[in-house]
C-alpha cells in the first residue's frame, strides 16, 4: 500500500512489518521503524544493501551512478575487495565500486579489463606490454624465462623489447628533459638559433657558418640600436622576441621522440636509420640539431637519430651541442655506454667516425654495403654516400660505435 510517495506492506492479519526484512512473494524488502519500504543504498550491521526502486533487494551485478557493484546472491550484501565470480576475479574498492585498469595491492600490481575481470598473461596497455602471473595476476618486474626465451622488464613492469648487455646504455622511452635550458647567443655559439637570426638580419647565405662571429655581433648591435635595446651584440630572449623570428626562444630544445620500450633491437636500429633517412635533403647547419627544415650538422643528425631509436647518451644533449668548444662527434665516440667494434666488423646501425689531425671531426650512420647516411658541410644536405665520404679510409677510426650491442 502507498501513502503519498512512500510504500508499506499490510499483511493478511492487518499488521505491517517494521524495522525488519521481509520476504514477500519472490523478493526481499527492508522496512524502516515506521514500516515504510526502503529504496536505494541501505547499511545494516556493517554491510551495504541495494534496494531497487520497487523496493526489492538487488543481488548479483548492479550498476548505479555509472559504477558497477556486486551484491551477494544469497544475502544481498555488497562485496568489497577481491571477488571471484563465474571463473573471473574482480576487485571492488572500499566503496564497493568495481575497479578497472591498474590496481595496486600488497603483493603487487594487477590489471583489470574494462569488464572488470582480472587479466593474466601478456597484456598491452598504452602501447607497452606487461606480463601478469597466470595464477595470481601480479605484474612481473623481474626477469622472466618463458618457453625458452628471456624477457626483461622495467621497474614499472613494461617489457623491454631490447636490453643492452651489462655495462652498456639501456634504451629509454623518454629523452631527458632540458627544463628551461636554452642557449643565449654569445660569442662562438652555434646552431639553428644563430642561423635563424642570421636570416632575420639578412647576413645569412648558403655557405655561411651558423656561428656567432664579428659580422653577427655587428648586425645584432645595429638591430638593438634600431629597436631601442641595449647594444650588447648578444641575442638574449628580449632581443629574440623583438626580432619576431617566428620561432620560440627554446627552438633549440627540439628532441626526437623515441620508439616504445617494447621495440626490439632491429626495430631500434631501423628507427634510428629511418629518422636520419627522413632528413635527407635537409640543409646543413653548423651546430644544428633540427628540427627538420632548420638543418643539422653531422653529429646533430646522429644525436637526434639516436633519440629516435631510444638512446639518450647523457650528459650529451642538444643544448651543449651548440656550445663553442663542444664537439658532439668526439663526445659520441668517447661515450662509455656504447660498444666499440673493429671497422672491419661494421654492420647496419653502427656509427662511423672520421678524423682530422687525430681528432674526431665527423660521424655518419652505417647503412650496409659500404654506404652511410650523413651531412657534412654547408651547401651539402643530408644524404646517402659511400662510406669514406671524401675522407678516405686512412682518416677513419679503426673502430665503429655500436649503440645497440
Amino acid at each position: 500500500m502507498n501513502e503519498g510517495a512512500r510504500w508499506w506492506w499490510r499483511s493478511s492479519d492487518g499488521g505491517y512489518p517494521a524495522s525488519q526484512w521481509a520476504r514477500i512473494k519472490d523478493s526481499v524488502y527492508s522496512f524502516d521503524a515506521s514500516g515504510y519500504m526502503r529504496t536505494g543504498w541501505y547499511r545494516e550491521d556493517g554491510a551495504w544493501y541495494f534496494l531497487t526502486p520497487s523496493g526489492a533487494m538487488a543481488t548479483g551485478w548492479v550498476q548505479d551512478a555509472g559504477d558497477w557493484y556486486y551484491l551477494d546472491p544469497a544475502t544481498g550484501a555488497m562485496a568489497v575487495g577481491d571477488l571471484q565470480v563465474g571463473g573471473s576475479r574482480y576487485h571492488m574498492d572500499a566503496s564497493g565500486a568495481m575497479r578497472t585498469g591498474w590496481v595496486s595491492s600488497g603483493d603487487g600490481w594487477r590489471f583489470y579489463a574494462p569488464s572488470g575481470a582480472m587479466a593474466t598473461g601478456w597484456v598491452q596497455d598504452a602501447g607497452d606490454w606487461y606480463y601478469l602471473d597466470p595464477a595470481t595476476g601480479v605484474m612481473r618486474t623481474e626477469t622472466l624465462v618463458l618457453n625458452g626465451r628471456t624477457y626483461e622488464f622495467t621497474p614499472s613492469g613494461a617489457w623491454m623489447g631490447y636490453e643492452a648487455p651489462a655495462g652498456y646504455l639501456q634504451p629509454t622511452d623518454h629523452i631527458t628533459g632540458l627544463g628551461g635550458s636554452t642557449n643565449t647567443l654569445t660569442w662562438g655559439m652555434n646552431g639553428i638559433k644563430v642561423m635563424i637570426v642570421q636570416r632575420r638580419l639578412g647576413i645569412w647565405h648558403t655557405m655561411k657558418l651558423a656561428s656567432v662571429d664579428a659580422s653577427f655581433v655587428t648586425a645584432v648591435k645595429n638591430f638593438q640600436w634600431r629597436a631601442g635595446l641595449s647594444q650588447t651584440g648578444v641575442v638574449d630572449e628580449e632581443t629574440w622576441n623583438a626580432m619576431g623570428t617566428g620561432w620560440p626562444w627554446t627552438v633549440d630544445q627540439y628532441q626526437a621522440q623515441p620508439v616504445q620500450l617494447t621495440a626490439r633491437r632491429s626495430e631500434r636500429v631501423e628507427a634510428m636509420i629511418g629518422y636520419a633517412w627522413n632528413q635527407t635533403g635537409t640543409p646543413y647547419t653548423w651546430g644544428g640539431a633540427g628540427p627538420a627544415g632548420l638543418g643539422y650538422d653531422c653529429s646533430g643528425l646522429v644525436l637526434q637519430s639516436l633519440y629516435a631509436g631510444g638512446m639518450d647518451p647523457q650528459p650529451i644533449d642538444v643544448i651543449k651541442h651548440g656550445w663553442p668548444d663542444y664537439r658532439t662527434s668526439q663526445e659520441l665516440y668517447d661515450y662509455s655506454g656504447f660498444q666499440h667494434v673493429p671497422l672491419s666488423q661494421r654492420q647496419r646501425g653502427d656509427l662511423v667516425f672520421y678524423t682530422t689531425g687525430g681528432s674526431v671531426t665527423h660521424v655518419a650512420i652505417y647503412l650496409g654495403d659500404d654506404m652511410v647516411v650523413h651531412t657534412d658541410w654547408m651547401g651539402r644536405p643530408a644524404r646517402m654516400q659511400y662510406i669514406t665520404v671524401g675522407y678516405g679510409w686512412d682518416r677513419m677510426t679503426w673502430d665503429v660505435v655500436r649503440p645497440f650491442p
